[in-house]
């Protein structure tokens, strides 16, 4: 039913994904236990099947509540950040964004400055860190080397986007930068969305 649902585009594309390799193992193991308790007690065995599905279904919808909040979030970006514009991210929320962003036309991470590694998906000028989850204190230090490196300038324009974290967006950013201004900030669920003008 798993991979069904990801057949479907039920399962989206997420930090949830990889959960596809477990399928055979947990399918085995399933299985086995199902035929075991089946085969001692048939009945018993059949009153499984329906138990497995429930949960199985249950587990999946949420998960495609997952892919809902992601659509919203990239026609937000759309509606609100013009091509071209500075998104910042961690190496998890950039691995999404490819795909959401870029799964129409084909574009490449490209090594970048200092070990910030760049895109072009979807039009816009994506820089990003090679850390894979941005936690508070990793994100202000990061967005700090991001200005130092890339020597933006006071005005720019940076958007920040994040992918299934707890991450307080708006208080880490003036954690590092008190001055900023943040004009947009925005929260699907577990995906957050910051546009911050630099002071």
């Amino acid at each position: 039913l798993n991979a069904i649902a990801a057949l479907l585009g039920f399962y989206p594309y997420g930090g949830v994904r990889q959960s596809v390799y477990l399928l055979l193992f947990a399918s085995a193991a399933i299985g086995a236990t199902v035929a075991a308790i089946a085969a001692a007690r048939p009945g018993a065995g059949l009153a499984l099947v329906p138990v497995l599905a429930f949960a199985t279904l249950t587990v999946t919808v949420p998960v495609k509540d997952g892919r809902a909040q992601m659509t919203e979030t990239i026609a937000t970006l759309r509606a609100n950040a013009s091509s071209g514009s500075l998104l910042f991210v961690d190496r998890r929320a950039g691995n999404v964004l490819d795909y959401y962003l870029g799964r129409d036309a084909w574009s490449t991470a490209r090594s970048g400055r200092e070990g910030f590694w760049e895109s072009s998906a979807g039009g816009y000028r994506i820089i990003g860190s090679p850390i894979w989850n941005f936690t508070g204190y990793r994100l202000g230090t990061e967005l700090q080397r991001l200005v130092t490196v890339y020597g933006l300038p006071p005005g720019q324009t940076v958007w920040l986007i994040n992918v299934e974290s707890n991450l307080d967006l708006p208080n880490e950013v003036h954690r590092q930068f008190p001055r900023a201004i943040l004009s947009l900030s925005l929260r699907f669920h577990e995906i957050s969305l910051l546009e911050t003008v630099l002071p």
